[in-house]
């Protein structure tokens, strides 16, 4: 199975999403559901948002309480220097000191879903409000990950809703994807990651779920069957993780998008993590009339992150946002072995690459650093480009900078598949063969020094 990704990536950023409320800002847009309705491609997508806080003494949190009988957005205020006993420095939660995970107090960003559609599935306008909102009993803390499965003339939602008492999965149908029926929940906490089959298989609805156990056994891929698609039983264990140490999928399995059948029966793309918290993709082939049963397994994954040590959500990493010194650049990441950053601008020579460059190269978003390109385009063949190499400083040449700013070039469809990159130190010609995936550098050579060493005896 050859899966390839799309040189558009990201489809959609934080900067496309407007903000539900005004003192909410967006902190990502993904983990969508996707289904064609009416010639569109649909995207249902999970938009994380958090409160603006303009004193860095306080976490502001947000979650949906009930007032009167309604739903409603409330904010609840920590003061850091008023609370040793909480521990804030995981950005995503506030929690209590020396606790395990299971005693987070709450959640610093509230999800909703909201619609993106597109002609192409490519080129995607995400809806100016949102879709569905949390409620306050199943979704205080938010809902997060729709799939949709498509059953006759309905579309059926299922995604985790996200409450004090933990994530569960709860299901909403629609005809139309203007109004919403709502079923409550479907998988009591902790379980998620439910993928339902898009009919009826002997009579039953069937669906993969994800427990995650407390104490024994570690979260891993269950089936179940339902008469109605809301009471769901006939409980069974389908997939473990591996029990190689050294396995990709050795940390925790869970089900990904929606089954779709082939000729050779039924395809399930699923997701699993090492213990390092690596996530990749692999893939099932199971009986048309008995999806308990696996004919077939990918041993490696078929999707895989990109060998970069960036810390941002998006993959790949392509014009991607990201704050140095007050100022908002558009990073593309790519690595050739090592990790690069390239940022396109206008006059790389008047740049003073020396009072920005260590910010780029030991900015938090790169854990091991990284080196950053300032590349200025000329045409669809030329670039000006200087490279700030990480423990270097500035340096007059960088072959894998020069193939790592073409690879950027095309992917942000700057240039064409061949381009002349100058250096300070002279100009390279570097060609990206898509289909090979192979990147190729010709230039001069220079001798730089000669000589003569004596080996030690016995050595040939």
């Amino acid at each position: 199975m050859k899966i390839e990704r799309c040189v558009n990536n990201p489809l959609l950023t934080p900067a496309d999403v407007k903000p539900s409320r005004q003192d909410f800002k967006v902190d990502g847009v993904f983990n969508c559901g996707v289904t064609e309705y009416k010639g569109e491609v649909i995207l249902l997508c999970r938009v994380a948002e958090s409160v603006i806080c303009k004193n860095e003494d306080e976490v502001c949190i947000p979650v949906v309480k009930k007032v009167d009988g309604k739903d409603e957005i409330q904010v609840i205020t920590y003061r850091k220097s008023e609370c040793p006993q909480l521990d804030f420095s995981d950005t995503r939660h506030v929690s209590k000191r020396g606790k395990k995970k299971s005693n987070i107090l709450n959640l610093t960003s509230l999800s909703h879903l909201r619609i993106a559609r597109s002609k192409d599935g490519i080129h995607f306008e995400i809806d100016e409000h949102p879709a569905i909102f949390p409620l306050a009993e199943e979704e205080s803390w938010g809902m997060e990950d729709p799939r949709i499965t498509k059953i006759d003339d309905t579309y059926y939602i299922n995604y985790t809703s996200v409450t004090e008492n933990g994530a569960g999965t709860s299901l909403i149908s629609t005809k139309d994807f203007c109004t919403f029926e709502r079923h409550g929940i479907i998988f009591a906490p902790e379980n998620k990651d439910v993928t339902i089959f898009p009919r009826k298989i002997n009579g039953k609805y069937v669906a993969f779920n994800r427990p995650v156990p407390g104490g024994i056994g570690n979260p891993q891929m269950w089936i179940a069957k339902s008469p109605d698609l809301i009471h769901w039983g006939e409980q069974r264990h389908f997939c473990g993780i591996s029990s190689d140490t050294e396995s990709w999928d050795d940390g925790r399995i869970g089900g990904g998008a929606v089954p779709f059948l082939t000729k050779k029966g039924w395809v399930k793309i699923y997701h699993a993590a090492d213990r390092n918290d690596r996530y990749c993709l692999g893939a099932f082939l199971l009986d048309e009339k008995d999806p308990s049963i696996v004919l077939a397994k990918t041993k490696d994954p078929i999707l895989e992150p990109k060998e970069i040590p960036v810390a941002v959500e998006e993959s790949p990493v392509v014009n991607v946002p990201v704050e140095v010194k007050g100022k908002i650049y558009h990073m593309t990441c790519v690595s050739m072995g090592n990790p690069h950053a390239i940022i396109f601008m206008n006059n790389v020579k008047d740049l003073d690459i020396a009072a920005i460059g260590p910010y780029f190269e030991n900015h938090t978003v790169f854990p091991k650093r990284t080196n950053t390109e300032f590349v200025e385009v000329l045409d669809r063949n030329t670039v000006n480009m200087r490279v700030w190499e990480r423990g270097s400083d500035e340096t007059l040449a960088c072959g894998t900078g020069a193939c790592a700013t073409t690879v950027a070039c095309i992917l942000n469809d700057k240039t064409e598949n061949e381009v002349t990159v100058h250096l300070l130190g002279g100009d390279l010609k570097i060609r990206w063969d898509r289909e090979a995936n192979q990147v190729y550098m010709t230039g001069p050579a220079t001798v730089v020094f000669d000589g003569e060493i004596t080996l030690p005896d016995g050595i040939a």
